[in-house]
């Protein structure tokens, strides 16, 4: 995924850390919350990302046949989300 333009991630990239952008590839004028999924995204060559949504029921409902493949956070889990989201893709 190229990252949109704008954004400038510096040495602080480190697995787990949650980033908070827009991406016109997933077609929403929102922001959205990534988590940076690479062990070692300083030396990768790619970066990947989770998307996460606030669209929790949606989701839901989209991957009935395999829920376990849906992961929900909360604030708990990640002081940067204001409401509970869940992960929805790999990008």
């Amino acid at each position: 995924m190229k990252l949109p333009s704008g954004i400038v991630l510096n040495f602080t990239l480190e697995q787990g850390a949650v980033y908070y952008f827009k991406d016109k590839q997933i077609h929403s004028s929102k922001y959205h919350y990534f988590i940076l999924l690479n062990k070692n995204p300083i030396q990768d060559k790619d970066l990947y990302f989770v998307i996460c949504t606030s669209n929790i029921s949606l989701h839901t409902k989209l991957c009935k046949s395999n829920p376990e493949t849906l992961v929900t956070l909360t604030p708990k889990d990640y002081s940067e989300l204001t409401e509970p989201k869940t992960v929805i893709r790999a990008s």
